[in-house]
């Protein structure tokens, strides 16, 4: 501790002792700084404040009418705010294209202004914050607002044509799909004409119809049988007297109903040739009117090609059914797709006459600007304070600096001064002291001096009391004090 009050006191003492190397290196720094902050130009920074105001029809046609959010209006404020296109129309409205005679030129200058222009969005609030610096505060102002304007403009004028060009797509794409539902009626109507037997048959009457059908054909053989039967014994028969046993016909068609059903063919033929012995030795009178008429055995042929006719008739009622239930699903499928089609181009028709409504209502409203729109609600005026340079950091700067520049330059004088300023360096080197005379003043070189250091220590004083009031003045302005003694004093000027 001892030490450090030491070393602090050997630099105070040093200080003063060179206090004029001390007070020029700090005031010369302070200086250069207060230069320094007066040199550099001046920026000012003009704002404007757009809101994005959510009018109240658009909740009320919500779903009826198709508006875009307010989060995506905001998201492509920012890009659209800095085209190329937009500030290239702000430059000719406020007369800048005539200073930039080629086209590098405008290229440049737009490259510049995009890159001192901010857009600060705040969602929650719907609120876009947009800001511009400029050497001219009016410079300033008036770009900014032109901006604002030009956009808003164009982007009302953007969302009409879009709107319009959007019912317009949609009312031609009605037209062809009205045209595609006509033709695909007609494709169906056609397919129906030509496909009218196999659609219009049941299934399950066909299938009913088929199972008759087997049941008659299998009557149909059965009374085949039977008259071939008859038949054969017609033709076997040589004479008026037949031996056939009555009882053992009968007999036998006994056993075979214990064994067949009544349908199965020998049951068949042993009835008829039971039926046959019965007509036999029931006299000779069948045989006399059989030998006076037709044969009998043409009569059984006769109606046995009409069995056969039946039967055939019978299988074609089959087939026929048949080939229709073959070709009823893939029919049914044909016309399920042709309808499926339909019904497609029929929804998206629908779709398509729901949207145009809605385009027409949503036309209507960026028509009467009813939807979201943007508002200029804080319009820009000319800053009077710039944003830059900022002199009063800028000349605080400089005075820290000046102090630690004022005692690093005391620090550098007394490291790189070899002279011998005390009886110990003497010593040090070796030399012999044979006595030490005192630095003897008269009391006119003591006051004169005296009066030397009150005059230098007076003089920067002053300065550095000049140096607080200019930071004063400027700390003053940059919080937008305004006082009519500045004006006067021609300070807020500078």
């Amino acid at each position: 501790m001892f030490a450090v009050i030491k070393e602090y006191q050997h630099y105070k003492r040093l200080i003063y002792l060179k206090k004029g190397i001390f007070l020029l290196v700090a005031l010369l720094a302070m200086t250069t700084a207060i230069a320094v902050s007066y040199l550099i130009p001046k920026k000012y920074e003009a704002k404007t404040t757009i809101f994005i105001q959510q009018n109240v029809l658009t909740d009320l046609v919500k779903g009826l009418a198709v508006s875009p959010s307010v989060q995506n209006k905001i998201q492509t404020l920012a890009v659209r705010l800095t085209s190329r296109n937009l500030l290239l129309q702000v430059i000719k409205d406020l007369d800048q294209d005539m200073l930039l005679p080629t086209r590098n030129d405008q290229e440049a200058y737009i490259k510049d202004l995009q890159n001192r222009i901010m857009v600060n969005l705040n969602e929650k609030q719907g609120v876009v914050i947009i800001s511009f610096w400029d050497r001219s505060s009016y410079f300033a102002k008036n770009f900014i607002n032109t901006l604002a304007s030009l956009y808003i403009e164009q982007n009302t004028s953007i969302k009409r044509e879009e709107s319009t060009e959007a019912t317009k797509f949609l009312a031609e794409q009605i037209e062809v799909y009205k045209k595609r539902l006509a033709e695909a009626d007609v494709v169906i109507n056609n397919f129906k004409s030509e496909n009218t037997i196999i659609l219009t048959s049941d299934e399950a009457y066909l299938r009913t119809d088929i199972r008759e059908a087997e049941q008659k054909i299998v009557e149909l053989k059965a009374r085949q049988t039977q008259i071939e039967a008859k038949q054969n014994l017609a033709l076997n028969a040589k004479a008026p007297v037949y031996r056939s046993n009555v009882s053992q016909r009968q007999a036998e068609l006994n056993r075979l109903l214990h064994i067949y059903t009544e349908k199965h063919p020998k049951v068949i033929r042993a009835r008829a040739a039971l039926l046959v012995n019965r007509s036999s030795s029931a006299g000779n009178g069948a045989g006399a009117g059989a030998r006076d008429g037709a044969p009998p055995s043409r009569l059984l042929q006769a109606e046995i090609d009409t069995v056969k006719s039946m039967l055939e008739r019978q299988n074609k009622i089959i087939e026929g059914n048949m080939a229709l239930l073959r070709e009823r699903p893939r029919v049914m499928a044909a016309l399920d797709d042709l309808i499926a089609k339909k019904n497609q181009d029929a929804a998206l028709y629908g779709q398509l006459v729901t949207r145009y409504g809605q385009s027409e209502i949503s036309k209507d409203m960026e028509l009467k600007d009813k939807s979201t729109v943007f508002r200029i609600i804080d319009p820009a005026v000319a800053p009077e304070v710039p944003v830059s340079p900022n002199r009063p950091v800028i000349i605080l700067i400089g005075i820290l600096l000046g102090l630690v520049a004022g005692v690093a330059a005391v620090i550098l004088s007394e490291r790189y001064d070899h002279s011998i300023r005390s009886l110990q360096e003497l010593r040090t080197l070796g030399l012999p002291v044979f006595a030490v005379i005192p630095l003897m003043t008269t009391a006119v070189e003591a006051k004169q001096q005296a009066k030397r250091n009150r005059l230098v220590l007076a003089m920067a004083g002053g300065y550095f009391v000049l140096v607080l009031g200019v930071l004063a003045v400027e700390s003053l302005k940059a919080m937008g004090v305004t006082g009519t003694w500045l004006q006067k004093i021609g300070l807020y000027s500078l």
